[in-house]
């Protein structure tokens, strides 16, 4: 004690699965809609850094595209990011306060402060992972995209 833990969930729009497809195949009422999106309780929900959204593929897996980054490649970059992260005390360093404002204040009301600590831990990793010494536009933009606020 004290453990580093990852956890991990995955969950559905709405209760049939179908509510991100563009052909309209959710059949869902509105309030079903409410219910599935609101299954875990917002303090829950907050406690999860990472919110991403994916769509539903319907192609197999071997018919699709390679990703631009390979598991090693992937790895060594992790491995470079870990290296460089600061300890916590720092990593306030690396974000310009003006740039954050401006980037972020559009979407404070969405951000708890539990939230904000989690948008700076992911905007700085985002920034190592691209190998900046400082977290930049690009990373603050993807970093509120990572944890679900665009």
């Amino acid at each position: 004690f004290p453990a580093a833990a990852l956890l991990v969930a995955t969950g559905n729009p709405c209760g049939c699965g179908e509510l991100e497809r563009s052909d309209g195949a959710c059949l869902c009422t509105p309030a079903a809609r409410r219910r599935g999106s609101l299954s875990l309780s917002a303090p829950i929900r907050d406690r999860f850094a990472l919110r991403v959204r994916l769509a539903r593929s319907h192609a197999p897996l071997n018919s699709l595209p390679l990703g631009g980054v390979t598991t090693v490649a992937g790895r060594a970059a992790v491995e470079r990011a870990r290296v460089a992260l600061p300890p916590v005390a720092r990593r306030e360093g690396m974000v310009d306060g003006r740039l954050l404002q401006r980037v972020v204040a559009p979407f404070s009301e969405q951000v708890s402060g539990r939230g904000w600590g989690h948008l700076l831990n992911v905007a700085v990793i985002c920034a190592l992972l691209n190998g900046a010494e400082r977290v930049g536009e690009a990373e603050l933009a993807e970093a509120l995209h990572l944890t679900g606020r665009t």
